[in-house]
């Protein structure tokens, strides 16, 4: 490949990126996950799904959103899905603890922070307990990703966080199926109007 092809490429934006490969290979494997395979055109919809539900919660250009997740497929569609609104996409490594996790979530003034509750049994929500109550100052919302699991909203709720009384906490599937619909609404209610 020559240097003029390699500088175009980098010039490209991650949204850009993932709409190429969804229409040159939509149909082709992206990434696999355990004995799931996933789609360029399966990965670019749900980073559209995801960036909907993070615009119904607020997030918008140049916002941060805090990313505590494993290597998932759920990590990648947050990270395009930030890169779609302009928003900061910040990594928290899973093997933080409370002091690492309030200076990076703190200090970057994550808006949202998205976090497997329980992920190989690790107690994240303690975790953030103990994280001190000015780093978490600017969170707005708390969405808790998960596999299956029962009851990642009561580990959620059992946190008590004294610091936001506004705070939201949601499970990203209903959260962001909720605001899917009511785009879908909001567009069909609009092509009704058109017509």
């Amino acid at each position: 490949m020559n240097a003029a092809i390699e500088r175009d490429d980098m010039a490209q934006s991650l949204t850009d990126f993932l709409a190429e490969r969804e229409r040159a290979h939509g149909n082709d494997v992206a990434l696999v996950y355990g004995n799931q395979s996933i789609s360029y055109s399966q990965l670019a919809a749900e980073s559209r799904r995801v960036a909907t539900g993070l615009t119904k919660l607020g997030v918008t250009y140049g916002d941060r959103v805090a990313l505590w997740l494993p290597n998932v497929p759920a990590w990648l569609a947050c990270f395009f899905a930030c890169a779609q609104l302009g928003a900061i996409a910040v990594t928290v490594n899973t093997r933080f603890r409370s002091n690492e996790v309030a200076d990076i979530v703190g200090r970057s003034g994550a808006k949202v922070l998205v976090l497997w509750p329980d992920f190989r049994h690790i107690d994240f929500a303690g975790i953030l307990r103990d994280v001190p109550a000015d780093s978490l100052a600017n969170l707005e919302s708390i969405v808790a990703y998960d596999e299956g699991e029962a009851g990642v909203l009561e580990v959620l709720d059992a946190l008590r966080l004294r610091r936001n009384a506004g705070l939201k906490k949601l499970e990203m599937d209903a959260a962001l199926r909720e605001a899917f619909l009511e785009l879908e609404r909001a567009v069909g209610e609009e092509l009704e109007v058109l017509q």
